[in-house]
């Protein structure tokens, strides 16, 4: 298992029937829980990273954290790079280690998107990465990257001639999903997602899964939308935490940063491969619970968490099969999106 790829975990969860999660990180601490929460829930996990957080912290640095962090670790982990329009970063990531990429083209026309799509397809090839493509913008900003304002959708004829002169392991359509926190119940176009899929099977990603309901996230993933991302839920939890912990500090007037990352002994491990448990109950304890209560059944915030599946065979009761259950946000609906500084999905 370990380190994996975009194709062998979606094509298998796209034949099951069940979810993987692609989850958003910000820094080492969002990277470290995510990661633990994947290995105590025993699931498949995508770890994805924007092109703001490539640039803030540099890809050698976000390298070198994901090499260490998920050596030994033994559930299928995926490295992503999400909503990437720049060609450059690509290639800087690709070189570096990165085994997928969302090539975000979305702004150009669809022909000049499908000639470039085909270029950066051929070039993850040779770095054995595979690709999700889009032709269509996802309605929100995702970090710096996107609109609020909907693009227009394309037809089922031109999506599938993309789909096949691109040869893209993953398509991303626009099916009234939005990056950020919804601000009135989505309309989604649950027919859009069984028309692809029937026309031409493909594992479909569903961006802004941040406050869809346990019901639209088992439709969605029963038609085939095997890649279910996650960004804003867990932006939400890492900075709330956070405050909480720092105001419980300021009542106590203990100022000891490394309690904020579970970290207050004289050794600590960064790896959530070392243990099963300790790395994601280390992330929960002392009031600051950051990113791993965005993964884990035993969240102290069911609202925002993610509840993967059980184990790397999904059984027939499995919550990703055929709908994985990841309750996130209820009390946020949306269509439009509000900007509430905490991104997007």
């Amino acid at each position: 298992m370990s380190v994996s790829t975009l194709k062998a975990v979606v094509d298998r969860a796209f034949a099951e029937r069940y979810g993987v999660p692609a989850i958003n990180i910000v820094n080492d601490l969002t990277m470290e829980a995510v990661l633990a929460g994947a290995v105590e829930a025993r699931s498949p996990v995508i770890v994805q990273t924007s092109v703001k957080t490539v640039k803030s912290i540099g890809s050698r640095v976000l390298f070198s954290m994901w090499e260490s962090m998920t050596a030994g670790i033994d559930v299928p982990v995926v490295l992503h790079l999400d909503h990437c329009p720049e060609r450059a970063v690509i290639t800087e990531c690709l070189e570096r280690g990165w085994n997928s990429v969302l090539f975000d083209a979305s702004r150009l026309p669809v022909a000049e998107n499908q000639r470039q799509t085909v270029e950066v397809v051929a070039e993850a090839r040779r770095f054995g990465a595979h690709v999700e493509g889009e032709i269509e913008s996802i309605t929100g900003v995702e970090d710096g990257i996107g609109s609020d304002t909907a693009s227009a959708r394309q037809s089922l004829e031109i999506s599938l001639r993309f789909i096949e002169e691109t040869g893209v392991d993953v398509f991303a359509p626009s099916i009234g999903n939005a990056h950020g926190v919804y601000s009135s119940e989505p309309v989604l176009d649950f027919q859009r997602v069984s028309d692809l899929v029937t026309a031409h099977p493909i594992p479909i990603a569903l961006h802004g899964g941040s406050g869809l309901s346990p019901a639209q996230f088992a439709e969605l993933i029963a038609l085939g939308c095997a890649k279910v991302n996650i960004s804003t839920a867990l932006k939400i939890v890492f900075m709330q935490s956070s405050l909480a912990f720092l105001k419980d500090a300021e009542a106590r007037d203990k100022w000891d940063p490394r309690r904020c990352s579970g970290r207050s002994g004289p050794t600590s491990s960064r790896s959530p491969a070392d243990s099963r448990s300790n790395s994601a109950a280390q992330g929960r304890r002392d009031g600051c619970r950051h990113s791993s209560s965005i993964v884990t059944a035993s969240s102290p915030t069911p609202s925002v968490t993610a509840t993967f599946r059980r184990s790397t065979r999904p059984s027939a009761n499995s919550p990703f099969r055929c709908g994985g259950a990841i309750p996130t946000t209820p009390s946020r609906s949306r269509s439009g999106v509000e900007r509430s500084g905490c991104g997007a999905r």
